[in-house]
């Protein structure tokens, strides 16, 4: 069969969200777990020189000892799998080619914050159900990294909860909002999302059950009595003698939090 005929191979895929994971096409690819670090922290802050990834992945050494290692970290990762560097001009990075489940989270997030995207768009780009960046790994860089794809998705969940109501889409308002509530229960401007969908869909108790959650959050979490002005502005006037609500307390919400380490 010439040339023309043939399909190309496909692609290798890298997640990142949720757990780590390589695939390529369909059938998942074994990796070391040095090798694993080398391609996360590739993909995440890119193209490199070698004396950087060394010192980012073995801080704890010296830098001739850290070279060592990611010369044997290198070796490795080709005896099991060529293919997946670019090691032109002296430097690292993921090769062409391979797509990157954080990288598109962090365009398509981008693209909400700046009104780049549609709605459809935005939901569609998995910016509600993403899973955390490499749950489980405490490396420095990574926890700088989740703290920065988390506060621009927080940002985008927001900005799409609002484009969503003001389109009258109110499911998926709520979705967006719930979500960046998730993402960080004692933010309170993701509260102060939710609580407004539950009141353009005419649901004072919803919209105070909410409150009284931060409330609560806010208590027990930071040691403070009471949220913001303009927070307490939002549900002061459903605390009208006139409207009749359940106050009875609810249980504060588990948040979970993932101790699993490597």
């Amino acid at each position: 069969m010439n040339d023309a005929g043939r399909s190309a191979p496909p692609c290798p895929s890298l997640r990142l969200l949720g757990a780590w994971g390589l695939t390529i096409g369909e059938l998942p690819v074994a990796i070391q777990p040095g090798a694993q670090r080398l391609l996360a922290l590739l993909a995440l802050q890119g193209r490199q020189a070698r004396s950087f990834v060394a010192g980012t992945l073995f801080p704890e050494v010296g830098e001739e000892q850290a070279l060592g290692r990611l010369r044997s970290t290198l070796s490795r990762l080709n005896r099991c799998r060529r293919g997946l560097l670019d090691t032109t001009e002296g430097c690292l990075g993921i090769a062409p080619g391979i797509s990157v489940d954080a990288d598109q989270l962090l365009r398509a997030a981008r693209a909400l914050v700046s009104d780049d995207a549609d709605l459809d768009q935005g939901a569609s780009y998995g910016l509600i159900d993403a899973g955390e960046l490499l749950p489980g790994w405490y490396d420095d860089w990574v926890l700088v990294e989740r703290d920065r794809l988390t506060a621009l998705r927080i940002q985008a969940l927001e900005r799409l909860a609002d484009r969503a109501l003001a389109a009258g889409r109110t499911s998926l308002a709520l979705e967006a909002a719930l979500a960046a509530v998730k993402a960080d229960p004692l933010r309170e401007s993701a509260h102060r999302s939710v609580i407004a969908v539950h009141l353009a869909e005419s649901n004072p108790v919803a919209a105070l059950r909410q409150y009284d959650v931060y409330v609560q959050l806010l208590r027990t979490e930071l040691g403070l009595d009471r949220p913001s002005e303009q927070m307490c502005a939002l549900v002061g006037r459903l605390r009208d003698p006139g409207i009749v609500v359940d106050a009875t307390p609810r249980p504060r919400p588990r948040v979970e939090r993932d101790t699993a380490r490597t």
